[in-house]
C-alpha cells in the first residue's frame, strides 16, 4: 500500500513521494522522513529521528529523540525510547522481534521499549483516586507513606 501497488491508500494525507501521514500525528521539524513511509493518528516522532525503508509507525506510538527506524513496523501504542536504531524488525511494547534473524527479544525497561504514557490516562487515575465515589459517599486518597521522593546525595545537600 505504502508503494502504491494495489487499491489498498493509507488514512491520512501524502505530505510527500510516499510519505502518509495520519491525523492528529506530530513530526519535529528535525526529524527526517524518507518514503515509503506511514505516521499513524496520535503518534509523535521528536527531534532528530530518522525514519525510512519501508516503514510504518502506527497510531498512539512515540519515537524518542534521535532515533533511526529502517524497514520496520512500530506496532499501536509503542514507546520507543532515546537514540535507538531499529532495522528491519517489527516492534510492541516491551517486545522486539528482528525478521532477519527470527528472534523475539523481551525488553522489561520501559525507557528503551515500552507502552505510550498518555496525560489523559493519568489524569482518569488521578480522579479515581482522589475524586469523591458518590455511590459510596466515601473519598479515595493515596496514603503519605506512598507519596513521591527523590533520592539525593548528602554531600549535595546543603
Amino acid at each position: 500500500a505504502l508503494l502504491g501497488q494495489n487499491q489498498i491508500r493509507p488514512v491520512g494525507d501524502e505530505v510527500a513521494a510516499g510519505v502518509w501521514m495520519a491525523p492528529g500525528c506530530r513530526v519535529d521539524a528535525s526529524a527526517g522522513i524518507l518514503g515509503p513511509a506511514y505516521i499513524g493518528e496520535k503518534s509523535r516522532i521528536n527531534a532528530f529521528c530518522k525514519i525510512a525503508g519501508a516503514t510504518t509507525i502506527e497510531r498512539d506510538c512515540e519515537v524518542d529523540c534521535g532515533t533511526h527506524i529502517d524497514n520496520s513496523s512500530v506496532l499501536p501504542g509503542t514507546f520507543l525510547g532515546m537514540g535507538l536504531r531499529v532495522t528491519n524488525s517489527i516492534v510492541s511494547p516491551g517486545k522486539l522481534f528482528h525478521i532477519d534473524r527470527n528472534i523475539e527479544v523481551t525488553i522489561p525497561d520501559n525507557r528503551l521499549i515500552g507502552k505510550t504514557f498518555h496525560k489523559n490516562s493519568l489524569a482518569r487515575m488521578a480522579k479515581s483516586i482522589f475524586l469523591k465515589d458518590h455511590s459510596r459517599k466515601s473519598y479515595y486518597h493515596q496514603p503519605a507513606s506512598r507519596s513521591c521522593a527523590s533520592i539525593t546525595d548528602r554531600k549535595s545537600v546543603v
